[in-house]
């Protein structure tokens, strides 16, 4: 209560949250700079209370993933961007293939051995689920599909879950 008094008195200079920080009841007096880091796992909501504040106070958002609204913002001029080219230090290479469809098996088998091997991996679905208009396999389908190979070694995350979903399977992978 402390913080959000202050917040609303514009007596604090520096706070750091969560998307908590853009509830309507939440008053920031005297804000010259918001920073908001993964800006792709924030609702429509939270973007639209961002795009009120943006008026009155600089917005600079960070994010390694930008989503077609994101890219869409900036393609019209709405947003200003700086690009990150260098890599941070000690950073491992990334190595991306690309396969077939039709080499699927081969790559759970690359997978399972990767894991073996005490790898994570990440599988990105385009759909949460299932599309008459879109014939990809979504990915509470794709969920179910690799825990019949994985068991529980497999967990789903998507922007449908609650946050506290969300993070208790995040902290699970890590």
């Amino acid at each position: 209560a402390l913080t959000k008094d202050g917040m609303a008195k514009g007596t604090v200079d520096i706070v750091i949250g969560t998307h908590a920080l853009l509830a309507k009841n939440i008053r920031l007096k005297d804000l010259g700079l918001l920073v908001i880091d993964e800006e792709q796992h924030f609702g429509v909501q939270h973007k639209e209370r961002l795009k009120q504040m943006r008026t009155d106070i600089h917005v600079l958002t960070l994010t390694a993933t930008p989503i077609p609204r994101t890219l869409v913002l900036t393609a019209f001029g709405d947003l200003e961007v700086s690009r990150l080219t260098e890599k941070p230090a000690g950073r491992q290479p990334i190595r991306t293939v690309t396969l077939p469809l039709d080499r699927v098996d081969e790559l759970v088998g690359r997978i399972r051995d990767a894991v073996a091997d005490g790898q994570k991996v990440y599988w990105i679905c385009p759909l949460v689920e299932e599309s008459e208009e879109i014939k990809l396999m979504s990915a509470e389908d794709r969920f179910a599909v690799l825990a019949e190979d994985f068991g529980s070694a497999v967990s789903l995350v998507h922007g449908r879950m609650k946050g506290a979903e969300k993070d208790e399977a995040m902290r699970a992978f890590k």
